[in-house]
């Protein structure tokens, strides 16, 4: 192969490799509503968000249902004063845990 062909070869390669990876969606874990130290005067509240939607979800321990687009929603209960919500998905071996 001749020196210029191969740089030619090398660049559209890396230039492949760049778009691939680029391209690729990444696994997140989002949580959209509420928002993070919400004052929330209620006994329940929704907790709405997306993540993989191969993902296995948990709230509070809670086997929580994640729809073909990676969305989720959940009544999460509520006592008088702060609460802590734990929200946590797993995919493909990796775990995402956010805290609330």
């Amino acid at each position: 192969m001749k020196k210029a062909n191969k740089r030619i070869y090398t660049v559209l390669l890396s230039l492949l490799i760049v778009t691939l990876l680029l391209s690729s969606p990444s696994y997140s874990l989002e949580i959209i509503y509420p928002k993070d130290n919400a004052e929330i005067n209620a006994y329940s509240t929704f907790l709405v968000g997306n993540t993989d939607a191969n993902a296995n979800l948990r709230i509070n321990n809670k086997r929580v249902k994640v729809y073909p687009n990676g969305a989720f929603v959940e009544v999460v209960d509520l006592t008088p004063g702060e609460n802590r919500i734990t929200i946590t998905s797993s995919y493909s071996g990796t775990e995402k845990k956010l805290v609330y």
